[in-house]
């Protein structure tokens, strides 16, 4: 997660599943130009790894100093992860969600 703005914001996200069952969230303080990475949880990556090439579906939103809010439906793969980015003065809207391949 990269924070591309001036100030710092209070950053939640959270990850459900698709019975809206929260299996993470967290909240950071982003300072001006930083960035935080996390890896996926031991519990998460067993249930990603039985069957081999098994997708999870989840729902990850993203709340920034309790205000703007965006959210994205995806499956989730062993060899994929998140791309937070807020406030990039190159993306159309505050907080930029995507999945990437790693």
């Amino acid at each position: 997660m990269k924070n591309k703005d001036t100030i710092s914001h209070q950053v939640m996200v959270e990850i459900s599943d698709p019975k809206n069952n929260s299996i993470f969230k967290e909240v950071y303080v982003m300072d001006p130009d930083s960035e935080i990475s996390q890896s996926k949880s031991a519990w998460l990556m067993l249930q990603l790894y039985f069957p081999p090439g098994n997708s999870k579906d989840i729902t990850i939103q993203v709340t920034v100093d309790n205000d703007l809010t965006e959210k994205i439906q995806t499956g989730l793969q062993l060899w994929s992860m998140f791309d937070i980015t807020l406030f990039d003065e190159h993306e159309e809207s505050d907080i930029s969600l995507g999945v990437i391949a790693v």
